[in-house]
């Protein structure tokens, strides 16, 4: 995809010359003379307003994501403290011992 976006570049150059290099596609819409021009600019704002959109929900989905590593990490480090306590913590069920549970495994970390 990007090397097509370097061959539409690189004809439109072709076409209109532009002096500063990289070409940008604001220098390509500030060289054109054309009545369509309002289109290409109303265009040109609706894609920068989604990439911006993108990078919001880029941003929030890192947190989110760093939210489960966190937790992820949290319940390994819980499952190496109970293997190191030579206890078993786990009933055959799958179910938490609730005896063997300390104050100082509780977190309000979610």
């Amino acid at each position: 995809m990007e090397e097509n976006c370097v061959n539409i570049i690189e004809k439109i150059n072709n076409k209109i010359p532009i002096d500063k290099r990289p070409i940008t596609l604001s220098q390509i819409i500030k060289s054109i003379k054309n009545p369509r021009l309002n289109d290409l600019k109303n265009t040109y704002s609706e894609l920068i307003s989604l990439v911006n959109s993108v990078k919001e929900i880029n941003e929030e989905n890192k947190m989110y994501i760093n939210g489960s590593l966190r937790a992820v990490q949290g319940s390994i480090s819980f499952l190496v403290s109970c293997a190191k306590a030579g206890t078993p913590f786990y009933e055959k069920g799958g179910h938490l011992k609730s005896e063997n549970l300390t104050s100082a495994m509780i977190s309000e970390e979610v």
